[in-house]
This record gives C-alpha cells, sequence and structure tokens, in this order.
C-alpha cells in the first residue's frame, strides 16, 4: 500500500544527506546506529524480515565532502535489533539476536563488544544481565542505560533498566520501568526545576524600630 512504499522510500533513500543507496539498502531491517565525534555509525541488520544477520560496521563522515559509507572492522558476532551507545572514546554494541542458520530460529544475545576508532579494534565488554532486542537507550552521567526490551527464546517483554558503568566495566540493574516495553526510544531531557517563590518570612524583614518592612 502507499503507506508501507512511503515507509520503505525513507529507509532507502535517507533526505538529510545524498547516500550511497546500494550500500544503505544493505540494512534495510533491524541494525543499530549511534554518532560519536560528529561520525554516523551503523551495524549488524540484515536483508530482508529474517535473517541472516551482519557482523557489518560502517561508518559516514558528513565533514568528508564526496565520502560514501566507509567499511569498518566487523563486529565479532552477527547481530540485529540490538542497541548501539557512544560513551567516551568508545563505541559499543549492545545485545540483540540473531537466527539459527539451520533452523531460522532465533535466539538472543548477550555479548557487549566495543569498538574504539583510534585503533579500529574491537573488545569484548561484560555481556548484559538479561535480554534486550528492540531495547531503548541513553547515555546519562558516564553510564549506558538499556531500557526494556524483549527475548525471543521466552517470547516476553521486559521491565528492567539494566545500567553498565565503563568505569566497573559491569552491568548492574536500575529501577524497573512503570510497564514491560520493547521498540521504544529513549532520550536524555535536563529539566531543570522551577523558581520557588519566596515564603512570607523572607518577604518580611524588621525596622530599626521593630516594625515590620518589605524586602
Amino acid at each position: 500500500d502507499s503507506s508501507s512504499m512511503d515507509e520503505e522510500q525513507l529507509i532507502k533513500k535517507p533526505k538529510l544527506t545524498e547516500l550511497d543507496v546500494d550500500v544503505w539498502c544493505m540494512f534495510t531491517y533491524g541494525h543499530a546506529g549511534t554518532v560519536h565525534q560528529g561520525v554516523v555509525y551503523i551495524s549488524g541488520g540484515h536483508d530482508y524480515q529474517i535473517g541472516p544477520y551482519r557482523q557489518d560496521f560502517l561508518s559516514y563522515d558528513p565533514s568528508q565532502d564526496g565520502e560514501v559509507w566507509v567499511e569498518r572492522q566487523p563486529m565479532s558476532l552477527a547481530r540485529g535489533w540490538h542497541c548501539m551507545a557512544s560513551l567516551d572514546h568508545l563505541i559499543y554494541a549492545i545485545g540483540g539476536s540473531d537466527d539459527h542458520a539451520d533452523t531460522t530460529e532465533r535466539f538472543d544475545i548477550l555479548h557487549v563488544e566495543s569498538y574504539d576508532p583510534r585503533s579500529c579494534q574491537w573488545t569484548r565488554v561484560a555481556p548484559l544481565l538479561l535480554p534486550n532486542s528492540e531495547a531503548g537507550l541513553a547515555v546519562w552521567a558516564g553510564k549506558i542505560y538499556v531500557l526494556g526490551g524483549y527475548s525471543w527464546e521466552s517470547m516476553a517483554f521486559s521491565r528492567v533498566t539494566q545500567v553498565f558503568g565503563p568505569d566497573m566495566g559491569s552491568w548492574s540493574r536500575g529501577p524497573d520501568l512503570p510497564k514491560r516495553t520493547a521498540g521504544a526510544s529513549a532520550c536524555v531531557c535536563v529539566v531543570r526545576p522551577s523558581p520557588q517563590p519566596a515564603s512570607p518570612e523572607k518577604k518580611m524583614g524588621r525596622g530599626a524600630r521593630g516594625k515590620s518592612l518589605a524586602t
């Protein structure tokens, strides 16, 4: 129908930049992306609704005139429906899922790895506590927050918040979400408190002879 055609065109022909469409079409479904130091990175995904998923890792630098997507060192595992994050000098590929080659049955991936653009190498880090396909992700105060998600093996949605601290190199449980959710996006929004009106005591001062004076 027309709605699916519009969605397909949006996926294959991004309007923000003139990209190499042939390369972009490799990542029709299930890929993840992040921006690190002004460069766009995408990873994983697959051509069709059913795998196989890829290990591919590409970057696009909009500051380079005439550049297209550049192939980088692939991830150590193929994955889709995962998360990516940029924190400090590293890029993280987090969890997701893949299909068994012989049965196409999908399984959860807890594996997490980090990419260092300076050395162009991937390094394995602590695995997730729980599956996270199609989870939301945000970075706040030097930590990565993975929110909710879906387990293909247990066919269950999650309300768990998983928090990664790079200093400790491990994951911990954060506060649970109000509801089980997957396919949601997350962001950080700093909400500053509204100025509080001054109390009556602060509005009134004392004169030299004990009379109240407005301030």
